[in-house]
């Protein structure tokens, strides 16, 4: 990225840096502890609304932040164009910042785990096992715990291996 402001040459892009470069300087860290690269920053951009994709274009700054940026278009020899974006010297911190304050409560970075899209609330059972947090499993609960992990248990649950040997480990039917 760097050779293609050097090759245009331009005075005013001269102190202006690349998101990768801007990522790098910075080195945002998500929630996760993961360090954001080039594309993650422009997600992070999107989110907090200061680029935007129109017009078959993406990450284009949006009006209220342009003048944080600098645009280059490069039109190849095949016709295409492809434009860059580069932060200007100015605006780095107070990109930083608005950067910093959005990690500070968000993970960019999705899980790789598949999720069902079933949901159920299991906040009884987990309010429960919270009481008792030294208990690695239902099967150690006692019968007055055992008692009430069955009686919170969603419908679907209840022939569950967990609710099976409770009852029967106790002798609740």
């Amino acid at each position: 990225m760097a050779s293609l402001q050097n090759s245009y040459n331009h005075a005013e892009y001269s102190k202006c840096k690349d998101i990768s470069t801007f990522a790098a300087i910075f080195a945002f860290k998500c929630k996760c502890g993961k360090t954001l690269g080039r594309n993650k920053i422009f997600e992070v951009f999107r989110h907090l609304d200061i680029v935007s994709d129109r017009n078959n274009h993406k990450n284009v700054p949006t009006s209220k932040y342009i003048n944080c940026f600098l645009s280059l278009d490069k039109t190849y020899a095949d016709g295409r164009t492809k434009t860059f974006i580069f932060v200007k010297p100015d605006s780095m911190e107070y990109l930083s910042k608005k950067i910093t304050e959005y990690l500070e409560n968000n993970c960019v970075h999705k899980s790789k785990t598949k999720t069902s899209s079933m949901s159920v609330d299991l906040s009884p059972i987990m309010a429960i096992q919270e009481d008792k947090k030294e208990t690695g499993s239902p099967l150690d609960f006692d019968r007055k715990q055992a008692l009430e992990y069955l009686s919170n248990l969603p419908k679907f649950l209840e022939n569950s291996y967990f609710a099976v040997e409770l009852r029967k480990k106790w002798g609740i039917d």
